[in-house]
C-alpha cells in the first residue's frame, strides 16, 4: 500500500513536465477521500473488520484522526516531491535529462 504514495512522489520529482496545476492537488484530493470512504463501507460490509487489523480497536475519532492524518501525509509527500522538483529543475537536472533523451 506505500508503493502508489511513494512512486507517485519519485515521479513528480523526476518527471520534468511543467506546468504544475492545482488539477493535481484536486486529483490527489478526490482519490484520498474515495480511498476513506471505500474502507469505511468495506467495513460496514465486513461487520466491522477494518482494511487494517490495528483499526479494529479504534473508536469513531480514532478513525477520523487516522483518515485526517492519511489525508495530510499524501498532501505532504505531493508538497515535498513539488520542492524536490523544482529545486531540481533549478539545478539544470530536468534540462540534462531532456537532452539525455533526445540524443
Amino acid at each position: 500500500h506505500g508503493g502508489p504514495p511513494i512512486l507517485a512522489t519519485l515521479l513528480l520529482v523526476f518527471d520534468s513536465s511543467e506546468p504544475r496545476s492545482k488539477v493535481e492537488l484536486i486529483v490527489l484530493s478526490i482519490y484520498s477521500a474515495f480511498y476513506l470512504v471505500w474502507s469505511a463501507f468495506c467495513a460496514y460490509m465486513n461487520g466491522g473488520a477494518w482494511p487494517y487489523p490495528f483499526q479494529k480497536d479504534f473508536n469513531f475519532q480514532m478513525h477520523l484522526i487516522f483518515d485526517c492524518f492519511c489525508f495530510v501525509f499524501c498532501f505532504l509527500l505531493y508538497w515535498i516531491g513539488l520542492k524536490i522538483s523544482r529545486l531540481l529543475s533549478h539545478a539544470g537536472f530536468h534540462t540534462q535529462q531532456q537532452q539525455i533523451k533526445t540524443e
